[in-house]
């Protein structure tokens, strides 16, 4: 009697592992997707960042623009300047002048400002890049284990 009760103890062993290795089979799929869903996180968050670099540095593009044409019109304030005979006229100008000068200045600070946020920008994105590097890689080699344990 001993023996049929161990062997109905086996089979009980063997049913149960049976069921829990049917059980984590079945899940698998679902591990699988959160798994796919955690890496394209990962993989939007780092072409988020990548995007806000792009925007600043067409930013900066724009602010460079606006500075040429800043500077070309003082130019040619100036080479008018030279030409003006009458007080009024010459004082006229010289406001616009200072008026260019002005908006020179407020766009070399912001060009200065955006340069700025740009190295602080670049930096923080090179440090997470090795960051999402290192995550996905691990999800990935996760991945991979879970397909291997359902071939198994």
């Amino acid at each position: 009697m001993d023996d049929k009760i161990e062997q109905l103890l086996r089979l009980q062993e063997s049913d149960l592992e049976r069921e829990q290795l049917e059980k984590n089979l079945d899940q698998l799929p679902l591990e699988l997707k959160a798994i796919d869903a955690k890496i394209d996180a990962e993989k939007t968050q780092e072409a988020g960042l990548v995007q806000e670099l792009k925007d600043l540095e067409v930013g900066r593009k724009d602010i460079d623009g606006q500075l040429k044409l800043a500077e070309d019109k003082l130019v040619e304030l100036k080479t008018k300047q030279a030409s003006i005979k009458k007080a009024e006229e010459f004082e006229a100008i010289n406001h616009e002048i200072e008026a260019c000068e002005k908006k020179i200045g407020e766009f070399e600070t912001a060009e200065i400002e955006l340069l700025m946020s740009i190295d602080e920008k670049h930096a923080a994105y090179e440090k997470a890049k090795g960051e999402f590097a290192v995550r996905i890689k691990g999800l990935e080699g996760r991945r991979a284990r879970l397909l291997l344990t359902k071939m198994s």
